[in-house]
């Protein structure tokens, strides 16, 4: 769930609200807050941040695919993050970004905005450590406040297009997509 602050701070990044995440603690799992963020791409240093988290994640998840995206559009990406990091936003730590996600932009009179990527961490990424990761539900986390910016504004986040294996976890997070005879035709 997302708390949307009606006081958002601007540092760069804006402060969008907090999500839930699940992280282990005495072997069970608790929900945590962590902040979702919009990078401001037309900003150096908020380039300079995703940068950072495609070098910490060593390109990987997406990291790399996001970055080149908000370089080459010149400001015009759209770029979240739910971070760990508590307060002190005009400073971002990219350490302590857990996911990535570009999208289309919010524009009310729309009926849809896209979701174009989602990374999470390496080190919690389910497909690369399902077993030994103590944190869990960032990209669903994100996607759910995402979700919920967007629909403030009568506007409901879609994909287009997926890969045949991101198809279930689409499903599970409500974001089916559009063009099923286009993801059939990728896998292929």
């Amino acid at each position: 769930m997302l708390n949307i602050s009606d006081d958002r701070t601007y540092f760069g990044a804006t402060y969008i609200g907090t999500g839930k995440i699940k992280g282990k603690l005495n072997k069970s799992w608790k929900e945590a807050d962590f902040n979702l963020i919009k990078f401001e791409t037309n900003l150096g240093k908020d380039l300079n941040n995703i940068d950072a988290v495609r070098y910490l994640w060593g390109g990987k998840n997406m990291s790399a695919e996001i970055s080149e995206e908000a370089r080459l559009t010149g400001g015009a990406a759209n770029v979240y993050a739910l971070t760990g990091q508590e307060g002190k936003f005009e400073k971002i730590d990219p350490s302590k970004i857990v996911c990535l996600m570009s999208t289309g932009k919010i524009q009310k009179g729309e009926d849809t905005v896209e979701v174009f990527k989602i990374g999470t961490h390496p080190r919690y990424a389910y497909e690369q450590n399902r077993r030994s990761r103590d944190v869990k539900h960032i990209a669903r986390a994100t996607i759910e406040a995402f979700r919920e910016l967007a629909e403030k504004s009568g506007v409901k986040p879609v994909v287009y297009v997926a890969e045949p294996q991101d198809a279930k976890f689409l499903q599970k997070v409500g974001l089916e997509p559009l063009k099923t005879d286009v993801v059939e035709f990728i896998g292929k």
